[in-house]
C-alpha cells in the first residue's frame, strides 16, 4: 500500500501558536502499522519524535512536542491521455 504523509510543525514562537503545513512524504508499507512505526523512529523539525494519537487531536494521526502528521492512504491519479494535433 502506499500511503501519503502530510508533516505539520509549529514555526510561530508564541503561546498560541498551531501546527502549520510544513511538508508531504510519500511511503510504500505492507500496512498503516508499519508507516506509524517508522514514523516513531522519524522526528519533527525541531527534533521531538512522534507518538500515535489515540483520540486523533485536532485531526492528526501523529504528535509530537512541536509538529504533528496526517496519514491518508495515496490514491494513483491516472494521467488523461492527449491528442496530438
Amino acid at each position: 500500500m502506499k500511503f501519503e504523509v502530510k508533516h505539520y510543525d509549529i514555526v510561530d514562537n508564541h503561546i498560541l501558536a498551531t501546527p502549520k503545513y510544513t511538508k508531504t512524504s510519500f511511503i510504500e508499507a505492507k500496512g498503516l502499522k508499519e508507516v506509524c512505526e517508522y514514523l516513531e523512529t522519524q522526528t519533527d523539525m525541531w527534533g521531538h519524535t512522534y507518538k500515535m494519537s489515540n483520540d486523533r487531536f485536532m485531526g492528526f494521526d501523529m504528535i509530537s512536542n512541536q509538529g504533528a502528521v496526517k496519514i491518508e492512504t495515496y490514491a494513483e491519479y491516472e494521467l488523461p491521455e492527449f491528442r496530438k494535433i
